[in-house]
């Protein structure tokens, strides 16, 4: 979302091996194939395998730590919407990222989750819709865990050098 190419380089050469996996909280292993091939996204590297491997770990007898109720409603939507993105399925992007809201909303609006602020903004499946307005991709789905002006990049960066 921040549109920052600088920043956005030296996050794609984080190493997936030597800083994630060993830097914090373990993940199920297709979240590594997931940030893989954004990282080789990014890069204009090709991202079939690590984006095949992604998709194929979040079958659910491969799943070891995260919920199946969290991939399925959270972490997968992501995935899908950028299989759409590299397919240029316009149509196919707009149905995935209205599902990907559903199942935000359907998650975040239980009565444990409804005032937790993680779930204000649907930031994953605004992250790939940017990446798929830059795409060319037109965006028809219109929702308040995606607010528009993150989504068209209009805002003003508070702190950034030239913003008022």
């Amino acid at each position: 979302m921040c549109r920052n190419e600088e920043r956005i380089q030296r996050l794609a050469t984080v190493s997936v091996d030597n800083v994630l996996r060993v830097a914090g909280p373990e993940y199920d292993d297709f979240m590594y194939s997931w940030v893989d091939a954004l990282q080789r996204y990014f890069r204009n590297e090709d991202v079939q395998q690590s984006f095949v491997s992604a998709i194929e770990g979040t079958a659910p007898e491969r799943i070891r730590i995260s919920s199946e109720s969290i991939v399925l409603r959270l972490l997968y939507p992501p995935i899908e919407m950028m299989y759409r993105v590299l397919d240029r399925d316009e149509a196919g992007f707009n149905a995935s990222l209205a599902s990907a809201l559903d199942l935000h909303r359907a998650y975040w609006s239980t009565r444990d989750n409804a005032d937790d602020p993680d779930g204000f903004i649907a930031l994953a499946p605004l992250g790939v819709a940017v990446l798929a307005k830059q795409a060319g991709l037109r965006i028809d789905v219109r929702s308040e865990y995606i607010p528009e002006h993150l989504l068209l990049g209009d805002w003003i960066s508070v702190g950034e050098p030239g913003s008022e």
